[in-house]
C-alpha cells in the first residue's frame, strides 16, 4: 500500500490481540526483508512450542542432529538423566551412527544402564516410524509428531498457557501447509531465523489489550 512520502519504518506499528497471530506477519516480513521487532513478546520462531517441533522435524530430516536431539530427548520428559544421555552421545559418536540409528541400537552400549537403554530404545522406535513419514507433508508430519510422542497431551495440559501454546502451534500447522516437503519448509523456518532484527529501521509488532 502507498505510504506517505519520507514515512520510515519505524513510523509504522501492527497490533494485534493475541501473541500467536503475529507469525504470519513475521512470515510476510521475513520473505520481504522487512526488518521488524517484537514489543512485550517473543519472536514466533522463538516461542518455545515451535522450537521443539521443528528440533523434532529437523532431527527426522537430518539424525545426526545434536542441538535437535538434545532439545527433544526430554520434550515430554522420558526418564533419561543428563548422565545417560551423554554416556548415550559418546558411545554413538564412537559408534559412527546417526543418532536415531544409536537409539535404535542402544542395547549395544555398554556404558548404559538397563534402565536407561528403555526409554532410550522407545524414543528411537517412535522416531523411526516418523521419519518413514520424511517425504510427505511437513503439517501432517508434525500432526503425527504431536500423537506420536506425546507432545500433544504435554502441552494441552489445561494450564491457563495451554490455549496460547495450542495457538502457536495452529499458526505453524497453518505456515507448513504451505509447503510440499519438510526440506524446503526447514529451509523457510531457517531464513525467518537468521533475519536480521536489529536495525535502527524497524516495524513495530505488539499485541494490543
Amino acid at each position: 500500500q502507498n505510504v506517505k512520502k519520507g514515512a520510515k519504518l519505524r513510523d509504522h506499528a501492527i497490533l494485534y490481540r493475541m501473541n500467536a497471530q503475529s507469525g504470519p506477519i513475521e512470515t510476510y516480513f521475513a520473505r520481504a526483508g522487512i526488518p521488524y521487532k517484537i514489543v512485550g513478546g517473543l519472536r514466533f520462531l522463538d516461542r518455545a512450542v515451535v522450537k521443539d517441533l521443528l528440533a523434532y522435524l529437523r532431527l527426522l530430516y537430518q539424525p545426526s542432529d545434536r542441538v535437535s536431539f538434545l532439545r527433544i530427548v526430554n520434550t515430554p520428559k522420558r526418564g533419561v538423566g543428563a548422565v545417560s544421555i551423554s554416556k548415550f552421545l559418546d558411545w554413538n559418536d564412537a559408534s559412527e551412527k546417526d543418532i536415531i540409528s544409536g537409539l535404535l541400537a542402544v542395547e549395544e552400549a555398554d556404558t548404559l544402564t538397563a534402565r536407561a537403554k528403555r526409554p532410550l530404545l522407545e524414543f528411537g522406535q517412535k522416531l523411526h516410524d516418523l521419519q518413514q513419514e520424511i517425504d510427505g507433508s511437513p503439517a501432517e508430519l508434525i500432526e503425527k509428531i504431536m500423537k506420536s510422542t506425546g507432545y500433544e497431551d504435554f502441552i494441552n495440559d489445561g494450564t491457563p498457557q495451554a490455549e496460547e501454546r495450542m495457538e502457536n502451534i495452529g499458526v505453524l500447522l497453518s505456515e507448513a501447509k504451505a509447503y510440499v516437503d519438510v526440506a524446503t519448509f526447514l529451509e523457510e523456518m531457517a531464513l525467518m531465523s537468521s533475519t536480521d532484527t536489529t536495525a535502527d529501521q524497524q516495524v513495530t509488532l505488539m499485541t494490543l489489550h
